[in-house]
């Protein structure tokens, strides 16, 4: 404002003249000390906040990688509990690095912006505005004394709000609530799979053990009592019994003569085709050689890796002949009973 810009004609009125002089002199005078506060207070003319970076984050989604084919009609077959949790750590892992790296890039503008919120307070300070002030007041309706109240400015509040503000440590938050909600979850999961698994175990155990009475007989001839082990069993494992206790009733058959031994151990062979040799040779490596007929057991024996050896270990063109040839060898222990009992045991199915 200068006198040109005067809407009066100059000297026209002295009074207006006179006022308008002063309203020029009053404007100037607090243009100075606006602009000397502003050096005090280090704010230049174009100081402004400066923007942050925010962060994107992705969590996996610990639900469908569970079921990753279900849908509203038809449910998947659960991937497992511990492939879901390798992919969730991973996830969240790459998260916090995230934040981490875009929390390290807003450091140097947020110190800048805290800087000039402190200039604006220390400003507003010297210029009389304080961030408290105090009142004598009443504190309440119903108070009869009067008493110093303190009370908080307005603009921290404002300044705190116009402060640009990254999401880095919303973010943070987010994934601690992800991470209570994906425990949570995952012990329900695993109460649902303990419990799945003890019906299932408790339907196997009513099957193939208390109503298999075959099974208990043939186990309780070998000297195996299953039902106690079924007993014995903690909740959840009653069905691994069954091959606990055959192998113990076939070890119990195979002790009692090196023929039961060596049959079983060529019985493997026959069942296990693709590692047919190796049970041949195994059965071969625990018999003691003793009579003549054991020499030529042995012979046969060799004889028969040999051959599976050059058709890579596949027994398959020689199963007729090599279940013949394990029948033959059990009835050298001249117990049939054992002997069938020992091809019975052989064939539960654990």
């Amino acid at each position: 404002m200068d006198k040109k810009l005067n809407p009066f004609k100059y000297g026209e009125d002295p009074e207006l003249n006179r006022m308008f002089d002063a309203m020029v002199d009053l404007k100037n005078r607090v243009a100075k000390q606006f602009s000397d506060a502003q050096q005090i207070a280090g704010i230049g003319a174009d100081a402004k906040f400066q923007p942050v970076t925010d962060a994107k984050i992705t969590l996996p989604n610990y639900r469908e990688l569970r079921e990753p084919t279900a849908n509203w009609r038809y449910s998947s077959t659960k991937v497992p509990l511990a492939k879901v949790d390798a992919a969730v750590k991973e996830g969240i892992a790459a998260a916090r690095k995230h934040l981490e790296e875009v929390a390290e890039l807003n450091k140097p503008v947020e110190k800048a912006n805290a800087e000039l919120v402190q200039q604006i307070t220390k400003l507003l300070t010297r210029i009389g505005i304080p961030t408290s002030y105090t009142t004598y007041d009443y504190p309440t309706s119903r108070s009869k004394t009067r008493k110093s109240i303190t009370h908080g400015a307005g603009y921290p509040a404002d300044l705190q709000r116009a402060t640009p503000m990254s999401n880095v440590k919303g973010l943070q938050y987010s994934i601690e609530t992800y991470e209570r909600d994906y425990a949570n979850w995952v012990k329900r999961e695993q109460e649902l799979e303990q419990k799945e698994a003890l019906e299932k175990d408790t339907a196997t155990v009513n099957t193939k053990i208390l109503g298999n009475p075959d099974l208990v007989a043939t186990l309780m001839q070998a000297g195996v009592n299953i039902l106690e082990a079924v007993q014995d069993a903690l909740p959840g494992k009653k069905a691994d019994v069954i091959g606990l206790c055959v192998a113990r009733a076939i070890s119990n058959v195979t002790e009692k003569n090196k023929y039961f031994k060596l049959g079983y151990n060529l019985l493997q062979a026959f069942n296990d085709v693709s590692n047919a040799k190796f049970h041949a040779q195994n059965a071969l490596d625990s018999f003691s050689v003793i009579s003549d007929r054991d020499i030529e057991i042995q012979n046969q024996i060799s004889d028969f890796i040999l051959k599976i050896g050059n058709v890579h270990s596949d027994i398959r063109p020689f199963s007729n002949k090599s279940e013949l040839f394990y029948r033959t060898v059990l009835e050298m222990a001249n117990d049939t009973a054992n002997a069938d009992l020992l091809i019975k045991l052989s064939r539960i199915d654990t």
